[in-house]
């Protein structure tokens, strides 16, 4: 051996080495712009499904506050005609409560009506009894004592 041999077998190996970690270098710098353009790309992949769901969630949200404030009308105008039929039965109960006090006074009348009714029809037949016995009183001629007592008038 030659001393010299090994210097050379040494410089061509880190000749080798040098060259090897240029490769290696511009592997690495290779492999981190891959990473940063996939990062990069993931990020705005992200940024548009956020956006996309924050989109989605704004119409939603415009979407349900219109349904909501349909469903407020409907309930506003389904109380409403609630109380018109309150309104509407409170008025037909105090009709008929009414009506009911009116039937009553009538039937009152009535009775009252009836009880006079019978009340007269007694007397007229009462009357027409006394009518009928003076009838007869006044039927048979007056004899001539009855006619000089009253002065001889009839």
């Amino acid at each position: 051996g030659d001393p010299g041999e090994g210097r050379t077998a040494s410089g061509d190996e880190v000749a080798s080495l040098r060259d090897e970690l240029q490769t290696r270098e511009v592997q690495l710098e290779a492999a981190q712009a891959e990473i940063a353009r996939v990062r990069q790309e993931q990020e705005a992949k992200m940024a548009d499904v956020v956006r996309q769901a924050k989109e989605h969630l704004k119409q939603s949200r415009a979407r349900l506050d219109a349904e909501k404030g349909e469903l407020v009308e409907k309930v506003a105008d389904l109380e409403q005609k609630l109380q018109q039929s309150q309104e509407k039965v409170q008025k037909y109960q105090q009709l008929m409560a009414q009506a009911k006090s009116r039937m009553e006074t009538y039937e009152q009348q009535e009775r009252e009506l009836r009880d006079s009714l019978t009340k007269s029809q007694t007397q007229r037949v009462a009357l027409q009894e006394q009518m009928g016995s003076m009838e007869k009183v006044f039927n048979i001629a007056p004899t001539k004592e009855e006619i000089a007592e009253r002065g001889g008038v009839l």
